[in-house]
């Protein structure tokens, strides 16, 4: 097979893309998922609607909720950290890490208010907070 000099260059620009593709068509033909006319990215079948229990769960004080749930579900919430208070991030003395951490501990008090504040509304206008997990 005789190449001219761009035909060779055009011939190995397309091999990563065939790679990627191939590669691409194997990993679903191991994860058993079809290749028909679908979209990229979308799965052959429908997840289920009804991932949860169909009955939430009820409290009636802000205290039960937080023994029960709100105690980690805030921690969780309170450690993902998108960007710093202004007075943290002008400090030059404190560590990247150091800052973070008063971030995170910030970011808790503020969710905690701000669940308080909900927990309070909801249970002014139905007498109870149902709570799907």
């Amino acid at each position: 097979m005789n190449l001219a000099r761009r035909g060779m260059l055009k011939a190995l620009s397309v091999a990563p893309i065939a790679a990627r593709m191939m590669a691409g068509e194997a990993a679903m033909k191991i994860a058993g998922i079809g290749s028909g006319a679908l979209a990229p990215g979308l799965l052959a079948t429908t997840p289920s609607l009804n991932n949860g229990p169909s009955n939430p769960l009820r409290f009636f004080d802000f205290g039960s909720w937080f023994k029960d749930i709100g105690r980690d579900q805030v921690r969780e919430e309170a450690s993902y950290v998108a960007a710093l208070d202004p007075d943290l991030a002008c400090m030059q003395s404190m560590s990247l890490s150091a800052k973070v951490r008063m971030q995170r501990e910030r970011q808790y008090s503020r969710y905690m208010e701000a669940r308080k504040r909900w927990f309070t509304k909801s249970i002014s206008a139905k007498g109870l907070v149902e709570w799907w997990p």
